[in-house]
């Protein structure tokens, strides 16, 4: 078993030799995010340390010269993710980059199409990202944010998918993210083809001119979903640099062990996968069950409140059944 692992890795370090010598100026990926997204058995010390292969070639090439972007896929399983579930993971990865040398790197959040909580959420990402960079004394970073457009079940029918592609562009306009991953039509039925994508593409940018450059205001309620924003992101970061003793990768694997770094439905059995979002009365994604994410008296309130508004405003209780049902929302609406 121990050899045949070990032929994978030496596989997955050959990928990224030949990917760089071709000439690619990019890769995505990342330690947490793709174990955690889509492989079902990597422990999640092994996703850290074939990245951090990656990232240190990277960073040697950037000393001779060649300037490789990297990029960490911020979107994990793009079902209902809480918005600081994917900062702090998206910080770890961007720390961990940074450690191997990297100077060049690329943040993202999935959308969750709730306009007032995607875009706070992308402003603290920044925020976020920079603070962890001065904490440890980083220098010369350059950090883009991108938001990654729809990752759910689209609709079946092109007149309401384009809705779901238009709305994203809006989002990542008004947040002022560096950059849109675009969606397409053909979403909810295959592959798509050139055509669709191009289609995806051209309605985002429409969408990206009409907001001419306007930024969506910093009103009261936006300001205090970016104290809580922010307040989750950091408790998450700082209960991981704790079980680390400040080491971010020791710290990232304890954390995820303990379940206080944690994602939603995980196909990897590494991680706890204890969290279940659940939409609010407005949209917004909180926390049907938080597991055992470090989250002090003052967060876990305001999400019990929030959930309780849904509960007044629908007459029923949000139980997992309702969690499902927001899975599959945007899909079936008609």
């Amino acid at each position: 078993w121990s050899r045949g692992l070990g032929d994978v890795y030496k596989r997955q370090r050959l990928t990224s030799e030949i990917t760089l010598a071709a000439g690619f100026t990019g890769f995505l990926g990342a330690g947490i995010s793709y174990p955690a997204s889509y492989i079902k058995a990597m422990p999640l010390d092994e996703g850290i340390r074939r990245y951090q292969y990656l990232d240190r070639l990277v960073s040697v090439y950037a000393e001779n010269g060649v300037l490789i972007h990297r990029e960490q896929p911020g979107f994990l399983t793009g079902t209902l993710i809480p918005p600081a579930i994917g900062i702090a993971i998206a910080v770890i990865e961007m720390l961990l980059a940074a450690g191997q040398g990297v100077r060049h790197y690329s943040v993202g959040l999935t959308q969750n199409l709730d306009l007032m909580q995607d875009v706070a959420a992308l402003r603290v990402m920044e925020e976020v990202c920079h603070h962890y960079l001065k904490k440890f004394e980083i220098e010369g970073m350059f950090i883009s944010v991108a938001s990654h457009q729809w990752m759910q079940a689209f609709p079946p029918d092109e007149a309401r998918a384009f809705s779901v592609i238009v709305m994203g562009g809006v989002i990542a306009a008004l947040a002022g993210a560096t950059q849109v991953i675009t969606k397409t039509t053909h979403e909810a039925v295959g592959i798509p083809t050139s055509q669709a994508n191009a289609e995806g593409l051209k309605a985002t940018r429409m969408a990206i001119h009409l907001t001419r450059g306007r930024r969506l205001v910093e009103d009261e309620e936006m300001k205090t979903e970016m104290k809580i924003i922010r307040k989750e992101a950091c408790q998450i970061l700082d209960k991981a640099l704790e079980l680390g003793d400040g080491d971010i990768a020791v710290g990232a694997v304890r954390a995820i062990e303990a379940g206080t770094l944690d994602v939603p439905w995980t196909p990897n059995q590494n991680v706890k996968g204890a969290v279940i979002p659940v939409r609010d009365a407005a949209g917004a994604v909180r926390y049907l069950e938080k597991g055992e994410l470090p989250f002090d008296k003052e967060i876990i309130q305001y999400n019990e409140e929030k959930l309780k508004q849904r509960e007044r405003k629908e007459c029923r209780v949000c139980d997992f059944e309702t969690a499902m049902a927001d899975i599959t929302e945007i899909c079936k609406f008609c």
